[in-house]
């Protein structure tokens, strides 16, 4: 019998000596499992920080473009109402008119050779027609002849160097 329980007590030593080792090891693991596991969690929560703090940023950032893009579209609808009631002022069109006139002129001018001689011709009678209609006696013998709504300041023959 003592054999016997000798050969059982080595078997429960080796045993117990195994589920030491057993439980040493699972204990290790264990803390090995639980230290990687928060290293994880501190990587998890550093990584949400930082897109919490990116997000952030990029919303304020889409913020101000917003603002700009809504205070640029204002902008742009009240310089266009500008430019609307500048286009619609008296004289505007006239000054328009006269630009689309004067460029063609200059090309009339470089494009036929003779047109620039009878151009200053006519230039010339018309300045002096408008220097008499603003200052010679047309406007003074308009006065007096209302009456004639189809005659115009070319019709009526002035003699303005004061010679009778």
């Amino acid at each position: 019998m003592n054999a016997t329980l000798l050969g059982f007590i080595i078997g429960i030593s080796i045993g117990l000596v195994i589920l030491l080792y057993a439980a040493f090891r699972f204990h290790l693991s264990k803390r090995s499992l639980e230290e990687k596991v928060a290293e994880s969690e501190k990587k998890a929560q550093d990584l949400r920080k930082m897109l919490q703090d990116r997000m952030e940023l990029e919303n304020e950032g889409l913020a101000k473009l917003k603002a700009e893009c809504e205070d640029l579209k204002k902008r742009n609808d009240n310089l266009r109402i500008s430019l609307e009631v500048l286009a619609q002022k008296p004289g505007r069109k006239e000054l328009q008119r006269l630009d689309v006139m004067s460029r063609a002129v200059e090309r009339l001018t470089v494009e036929n050779p003779g047109f620039a001689t009878a151009w200053q011709i006519a230039m010339n009678k018309s300045e002096e027609e408008m220097r008499l209609s603003f200052f010679g006696n047309v406007p003074l013998l308009r006065r007096f002849v209302k009456g004639s709504k189809n005659s115009s300041y070319t019709d009526v023959e002035v003699n303005d160097g004061g010679e009778d």
